[in-house]
């Protein structure tokens, strides 16, 4: 159902990369409810009152299936973003949308395409930060709980 008390949000809230909750529609039963993807607005940006919303779960990208057109207050923010989301659905979301890229498409999957490869270079620089051991000076990935050259913590 959706939630008469919802925070307001407008397309300008809802960028490409944007998870949301999608509420669900008793007027609108074809639209499916959960998690989804911001993926472009609806129309030019200055006019769009609409976003287009991917449920990867479901899919590729295949409009009127897996995308829909949404209204902004139809939708939740969630706090979990292309960063913090687990790596198995982030994988999921790249496999996906290289699946579904194609020379129609390219227009409207463009801006989250550009999210989704930020994101990945993002995640990929956090897994390979590097600290130095306190001991010996050697440089460790995040990855490593000890010392890789003197096994200190």
């Amino acid at each position: 159902m959706l939630d008469q008390h919802a925070t307001a949000q407008t397309v300008a809230d809802l960028t490409p990369g944007t998870i949301v909750r999608v509420l669900q529609n008793p007027h609108h039963p074809r639209i499916p409810h959960g998690a989804a993807i911001i993926v472009n607005a609806y129309g030019t940006p200055d006019t769009a009152d609409m976003v287009i919303g991917w449920f990867w779960g479901m899919g590729p990208i295949e409009p009127g299936r897996t995308a829909h057109a949404l209204f902004p207050r139809e939708t939740i923010r969630q706090t979990t973003d292309l960063l913090t989301l687990p790596e198995g659905a982030f994988q999921v979301i790249q496999d996906r949308l290289g699946e579904a890229y194609t020379d129609v498409l390219t227009d409207t999957l463009g801006p989250l395409t550009k999210a989704v490869e930020e994101a990945a270079n993002l995640r990929d620089c956090a897994a390979h930060a590097a600290w130095r051991c306190t001991s010996c000076q050697a440089r460790n990935t995040i990855n490593a709980p000890t010392c890789r050259t003197c096994g200190t913590y």
